[in-house]
Order: structure tokens, then C-alpha cells, then sequence
């Protein structure tokens, strides 16, 4: 019989898979004592609606490494990158955000903290390092290396706790990263970068700090609320520091190069802001609370497949035979995590779950 302790660090440890790359926005965590095995909250056509919502914002996500790339390689810095990507996502996020709070702005105020580390963590170490990764190394590689945070977390709460996750949620995730490996194929990268390699392994660990500040309980905060703000602060933030000199800060604004053709800065940007952040971001938060967070954990890997795809077709990288069957090794992972999802998850009085590893968030994240 599996005991309440390592239900705990596979709920756990599955929710770091989702925040991969900072996906799904925030989320309220109920207490643990109350918690259960997350699984959709309609019926059948409710979990396929967010099975696919899901898989749009993989998509979505995918999309920013291969159309930053043209904007680097037009003179982009990755901080004017992320500066920009972040604090537009956030002011178009920011009327919906302002409209979930219902008034209530002290909430804001009383959430400072947390907005802020997610701002730091989750806008500017993750995406600030993955960005300056893909100026040395190629988008399916950086892609790789940073999806390995869930990887990261695992390994830290079964140190941290004593306690294995599941079987299944540990073949899952295994049979997922490893198609994932076959997919991104980093052998193809030829002579790897070490900064590339450094700063690719830095937004791993960023993401999974995220995961310990997406995990802790933000209140009454709305998450569009949440994400709005944690945008804005975390694009001002970056914009701010690269104006002082502590950051390098260029744009350019002549044309950048994409499949090939010769387009406005802006028709990157746009595509970045919008298709690449605002939309996968409010599809993820929409399919999460849809199709449960445990499956869209692991539906959120197959952005390193949507990654590679798009990277093909803008930047010519072909993709081989074994890449195709990383792909099935991926959505058979996904199918092991939903037969896992439906076992209930019981915390009993007198074996308590293990206390989860919490980061400083309320003293003022830097």
C-alpha cells in the first residue's frame, strides 16, 4: 500500500512538470490536509476540452524560443526580449486581471511579495536565462536542458522528504523526458557552448524554484491577477536594469529574418507577446483547472516537441526518424500520468504527509 507521504511528493512532484518554463501561471494551493488527487473538474468532454487547451498553450510556449532567435540574431539582447514580452503580456492581461480581483486591489498590495518572486523567478531568472541559452545554443537543446526542472524537483523532495513518488508517476516521467531526449536530439548541437550549457542548466534551476513559489498558497489573489502583475513587475524590473547598465539592453527595430523571410521587428514581437505568452498562458490556466493539473503536468512536455517542430520549419532543423519516436515515448508518458491521476490521494491523521520544502517568499525575494 503506498502511503500518504509519497502521494504527496508525486502530487508534488507533477505540478513542477507544469510549471515547466513558468507555463500555467499561478494557481491557490488548498491546505494539504485537504488536498486530493487533482483530476478534471467535469465530466469526460470537460477533461478533453482541457486535454486540448492544453496542448495549445504547449504550443504557444513553443513558439518563443525559434521567433526570439530571429530577434537575437537581429541585434536583440535577451533582456530587451523578455522586457518587452513580459511587461506587453502583462498590460494586454492586465483588464482581465483587474476585473478577477472585483475591486479588491488591497489584495494586490497584501500579495506584494509573491508577485514579486514570481516576477524574479518565474519572468526573470527562467525566461532571461533561457533566452540568453538559445544565443548559444540551438532552441531544441536550451528547450531540453530547461524542461529538466520536474527532474530537479523530484530529486529534491525525495532527498527532502525520504519518501520515492509513485512508480507509475516515476515511469512516467522518465518514459516522458526521455522521449523528450530523443526529440530535441542534442547530439545533432555538434560543439555545445559551455555559457549556452551553463545558462540553459540556470533557467532549469530558476524553473524549479518557480514551482516551490507557485505551490505556496497565494490567498484570495486571483492567478490572472497574479500573472498580470508577476508580468508587468517582472518586465519593468528587467527593462529597469538594463537601463542602468546592469544588463545589457539593445533593440533594434529594422527587420529580423524568419523562414527565411525578411519581416518587421514588430511581426516577431507580436507573435512573441501574444501567440507565444498571452494566449498560452490563459490556455493553460483554462486547461489546468479543466483537465486536472497532474495530466496537464506532463502535456506541458510536449512543448519541446512543438519547439522542435517550429524550429524546423523557421530555423531548417530537420527532424529524424528518432525523433518522431521520442514523440510517442512523450504521449505514452502522458497516457501512464492519467491511468496514475485517477487513484485517490489520502492523507490520514495518523500518518501525516511530510511538510513540503517552502521558499522565502514572504521575506522579500530577490
Amino acid at each position: 500500500m503506498v502511503g500518504p507521504g509519497k502521494d504527496r511528493v508525486s502530487i508534488m512532484a507533477s505540478d513542477a512538470a507544469n510549471d515547466c518554463a513558468a507555463r500555467t501561471g499561478p494557481h491557490t494551493s488548498p491546505p494539504a490536509s485537504t488536498r486530493s488527487a487533482p483530476t478534471g473538474d467535469g465530466p469526460g468532454s470537460s477533461t478533453a476540452a482541457g486535454v486540448l487547451l492544453m496542448f495549445g498553450s504547449a504550443a504557444g510556449f513553443g513558439l518563443s524560443g525559434p521567433f526570439v532567435a530571429p530577434l537575437l540574431q537581429a541585434g536583440w539582447s535577451p533582456a530587451a526580449a523578455v522586457a518587452v514580452r513580459a511587461f506587453v503580456a502583462g498590460l494586454v492581461l492586465l483588464i482581465p486581471g483587474l476585473l478577477a480581483v472585483r475591486g479588491r486591489f488591497r489584495q494586490v498590495l497584501r500579495s506584494w511579495r509573491l508577485v514579486l518572486a514570481y516576477a524574479v523567478i518565474a519572468v526573470m531568472a527562467t525566461q532571461l536565462s533561457y533566452f540568453a541559452a538559445i544565443a548559444f545554443l540551438e532552441v531544441s537543446v536550451a528547450v531540453l536542458i530547461k524542461c529538466t526542472a520536474p527532474v530537479l524537483v523530484v530529486l529534491f523532495l525525495w532527498v527532502r522528504t525520504g519518501r520515492s513518488p509513485r512508480t507509475l508517476t516515476i515511469l512516467g516521467a522518465i518514459t516522458s523526458l526521455a522521449g523528450v531526449a530523443l526529440v530535441v536530439d542534442p547530439s545533432r548541437a555538434g560543439g555545445l557552448s559551455l555559457p549556452g550549457l551553463l545558462l540553459a542548466a540556470l533557467s532549469a534551476m530558476a524553473m524549479a524554484a518557480y514551482f516551490f513559489v507557485n505551490n505556496h498558497p497565494s490567498g484570495d489573489l486571483p492567478a490572472l491577477t497574479q500573472l498580470s502583475f508577476g508580468l508587468m513587475t517582472g518586465g519593468a524590473v528587467t527593462a529597469l536594469l538594463g537601463v542602468i547598465g546592469i544588463l545589457p539592453f539593445t533593440m533594434t527595430f529594422g527587420t529580423a529574418l524568419v523562414a527565411g523571410h525578411e519581416l518587421p521587428w514588430y511581426v516577431p514581437v507580436a507573435i512573441l507577446v501574444l501567440l507565444a505568452t498571452v494566449v498560452p498562458y490563459v490556455c493553460g490556466l483554462l486547461g489546468t483547472r479543466a483537465a486536472g493539473p497532474r495530466i496537464a503536468s506532463f502535456i506541458a512536455l510536449t512543448e519541446t516537441i512543438f519547439a522542435a517542430l517550429i524550429a524546423w520549419a523557421i530555423l531548417d532543423q530537420a527532424l529524424a526518424v528518432w525523433q518522431i519516436i521520442g514523440g510517442a515515448l512523450v504521449l505514452f508518458g502522458v497516457f501512464v500520468v492519467q491511468l496514475e491521476r485517477d487513484r485517490p490521494v489520502l492523507e490520514t491523521p495518523d500518518e501525516p504527509a511530510p511538510d513540503s520544502p517552502d521558499l522565502p517568499v514572504q521575506d522579500s525575494p530577490d
